[in-house]
């Protein structure tokens, strides 16, 4: 890092200022650059951070449209933390540091930094969100923030005569490009804002929050691997028409009916078995580098539940913080419990980095594992004798010499929790089954 001579002083921390005036000529410079390195994650006057603490709306500028989310920033000892707010969600990030008049917020799971120059005397900021791994598909969307708390969703202009009905319950959602029908599960929170998810057949979008105005629902979420954008407004007959973006690159339109009976396909009749899982078969690689397979006695179990997974996929996320308890419920009577990580880049330095990420962001305390050192390979190659069309998560219980008591495509987050307790119980009640333990009510994880 350097400074050019003509760099102006106004853009050193006034606090530097005096000690830049006052060195040698020749060392101005290193005091500069020590000023601006500290930044947000160094020492700053509590008095004057370089950006301003509290809320924020933070938004990507999506072909949608603004697809906004929270961010919530604190003074964190002599540096800063932020946060992503979709909601009653609230997640820290894996940190924040700031350079001169620029910050940058990194999101080291998903492998991805929102990342701009600080400007309005530390009170808004204006970059890109970008991925950040070597050979990941290369794209951005332009990201801004403000300080202050505002609406998620700019307000909807009043119109005399709009419809009050309350967007709560659950609706039968089409998709335009999925051929399975979906559940969208809403609900009107205290503040007025709306809160819920949609559910698919190989997930659902998590935490979605925004606002039904004036016949308008518009919806978001940005977690760091993913950016959601639903609008659709509501017909004369009552249902709910309109676009979901993710990201900058899908586009889909979406259409909803009331119906407090919609369901999803059962999950678990998506797959055909052909036959037994042949442990030793199943080879994969641990973070080291090193060859294991499923027969290894460091991995095998009375219960073996092996998890489909990849760090881009935001339900596998919340299925390890799931899985994490079930395995420390029941690794005393056999159970295992195995991530199977089928990563979308290719570097395998990249690969071993995103992994160990997801792994100490979540204390998962079961192994994960890499399905194989060739990234292109597919969950169907490792798994032959399950024939079925994967999700990210696929679950698979298996007994212990590898045969197969059953496989469960997707996952069900508390973003819609009644759907996620019963599946919940359906996990537990599959390895209570698998280890001989009967009713699993005494040891149900909380």
């Amino acid at each position: 890092m350097y400074l050019r001579e003509d760099t102006p002083v106004t853009a050193i921390p006034a606090a530097a200022q005096n000690d830049m005036r006052k060195a040698p000529r020749f060392l101005r410079g290193w005091v500069a650059v020590l000023a601006l390195a500290a930044g947000c994650g160094g020492p700053h006057s509590r008095s004057q951070p370089p950006v301003q603490t509290g809320p924020w709306r933070a938004w990507l500028e999506s072909p949608g449209g603004d697809l906004p989310f929270g961010l919530e920033i604190e003074e964190n000892g002599p540096g800063l933390r932020a946060f992503i707010r979709n909601g009653m969600e609230k997640v820290e990030v894996s940190r924040i540091e700031c350079a001169g008049r620029e910050a940058a917020i990194y999101l080291d799971e998903y492998g991805s930094e929102l990342r701009g120059r600080i400007q309005d005397g530390g009170k808004s900021i204006e970059g890109k969100w970008r991925r950040t791994l070597t050979d990941a598909v290369h794209f951005s969307l332009p990201f801004r923030a403000r300080a202050g708390k505002w609406p998620r969703f700019n307000p909807e202009p009043e119109r005399p005569g709009a419809d009050t009905l309350r967007i709560d319950g659950r609706w039968r959602v089409d998709f335009g490009q999925r051929p399975q029908p979906s559940v969208g599960v809403f609900s009107t929170l205290a503040d007025g804002s709306v809160g819920g998810t949609i559910l698919t057949s190989s997930g659902d979008l998590h935490v979605l929050s925004g606002s039904f105005e004036g016949n308008r629902l518009r919806l978001s979420r940005f977690d760091g691997g993913h950016a959601f954008l639903l609008d659709a407004r509501l017909q004369p007959d009552g249902s709910l028409a309109g676009d979901f973006w993710e990201g900058g690159y899908v586009k889909d339109s979406w259409v909803a009916h009331r119906d407090s009976n919609a369901q999803l396909t059962d999950p678990l009749s998506q797959f055909r078995i052909t036959g037994d899982v042949s442990l030793a078969s199943v080879r994969l690689v641990d973070l080291e580098g090193r060859d294991r397979i499923l027969a290894d006695p460091a991995l095998a179990g009375k219960a073996l539940v092996v998890e489909i997974m990849g760090t881009w996929c935001p339900n596998c996320h919340d299925c390890a913080e799931l899985l994490g308890k079930l395995f420390e419920a029941h690794r005393g009577q056999g159970l295992s419990v195995i991530g199977v990580s089928f990563e979308a880049v290719q570097a395998y330095a990249d690969r071993t980095r995103l992994l160990r990420a997801y792994r100490d962001r979540y204390r998962v305390p079961y192994p994960l594992l890499l399905a194989s050192k060739d990234s292109r390979i597919l969950p169907e190659q490792v798994f032959p004798s399950i024939q079925g069309d994967y999700a990210f998560p696929t679950i698979l219980f298996l007994r212990g010499d590898g045969s197969v008591r059953a496989v469960y495509k997707g996952f069900v987050s508390r973003a819609a929790p009644g759907d996620h307790e019963r599946l919940q119980i359906e996990f537990e009640s599959l390895i209570a089954e698998l280890l001989g333990a009967g009713d699993p009510e005494g040891s149900r994880p909380r």
